[in-house]
């Protein structure tokens, strides 16, 4: 009989899933990001078709694993969305973070796949809190038996923000040329501020009329004060009462009865060597270097774990990219 290998492949009609946990939870993973994305389409409006190329995901069961696909990132680092002209993919721990009344697992990937999501539907130049706070306010979403709630507050983002120094909200909308703040806050303060403009429709309308002004190269601070009738000293000041009153709008959609197709099948035994180095390769990226060598940022971090063949994979991987940075 063919060996198999611990990794197991879902496919259904948006994903294509690698896990090396169980199946049931690689099922239940895939079926709520079918059911994620029609959220995420009844809360925009976007009545676009569905992209005729599925994602790609990869959940991993921790950091060392998620390392092995990008080495070099942050060990703090737990889900990650690239899109390259290679290849676009996800890659998720899968466990949950501090239990799930912290970080819920889901909550990891349901933020990335919002990223995905928004730049495919509603592609422009956004500041990077309005991407990070949106993927934050989706990504706590509650699936119960009958309804999805979102809107929810999340621990993980709440404790930092009563219990820690805030950066100025300024710093949010525009960024200081070399950051000397406590950047362990910018999720935390982007996810609140998002919330804050989520909650309320008026708020939602200056918040667009702000992106729009700034879109057309409008000042930064002068677009704000136009649109919220205050400065940013002012508002740090509502951010700060918003926390404090607690008191959210959560928005409750019926939870649809039927469950997408998944199928589910066993990987080979050689993809417990060749799968994430694989999944290294399908991102692969050279950058110069200051004398105009490219130099590939993604290497294999232990090759001498991989057999002759998977070696071999990898090297013509990495020898094959000439994408430089632009």
């Amino acid at each position: 009989m063919a060996a198999h290998a611990r990794w197991l492949k879902a496919e259904s009609p948006l994903f294509v899933i690698y896990s090396d946990g169980s199946e049931d939870e690689l099922k239940d993973y895939t079926q709520k990001l079918e059911e994620y994305d029609g959220l995420l389409r009844r809360m925009t409006g976007t009545k676009a078709a569905p992209s005729p190329n599925k994602l790609t995901i990869y959940l991993v069961k921790n950091n060392k694993q998620l390392r092995e696909v990008t080495p070099g990132v942050s060990r703090d680092v737990q889900g990650l969305y690239l899109a390259r002209t290679s290849g676009t993919i996800a890659i998720a721990v899968r466990k949950d973070v501090g239990g799930k009344n912290w970080l819920p697992a889901q909550s990891i990937i349901f933020h990335e796949y919002t990223h995905h999501f928004v730049y495919q539907y509603f592609p422009a130049n956004y500041p990077n809190w309005t991407s990070e706070g949106m993927a934050e306010y989706f990504s706590g979403v509650s699936f119960q038996p009958e309804k999805i709630e979102v809107g929810k507050f999340q621990l993980a983002r709440v404790f930092p923000l009563k219990t820690r120094e805030w950066l100025p909200v300024e710093n949010l909308f525009i960024p200081p040329e070399h950051d000397k703040g406590d950047m362990g806050m910018f999720y935390p303060e982007s996810w609140l501020v998002t919330h804050y403009m989520m909650d309320d429709p008026a708020r939602r309308a200056k918040l667009d009329g702000f992106l729009k002004a700034a879109g057309r190269g409008e000042e930064t601070a002068a677009a704000f004060t136009s649109q919220f009738g205050m400065d940013f000293a002012d508002f740090d000041k509502v951010m700060k009462a918003y926390l404090a009153k607690g008191d959210v709008v959560i928005h409750n959609l019926p939870r649809g009865e039927t469950k997408p197709e998944v199928a589910i099948t066993a990987m080979p035994a050689s993809a417990d060597t060749l799968l994430l180095p694989n999944a290294q390769c399908a991102i692969r990226h050279e950058q110069p270097d200051r004398a105009g060598r490219r130099q590939p940022v993604f290497r294999c971090e232990r090759p001498q774990a991989y057999s002759q063949a998977s070696r071999q994979v990898s090297e013509r991987c990495l020898g094959a990219a000439h994408i430089g940075r632009g």
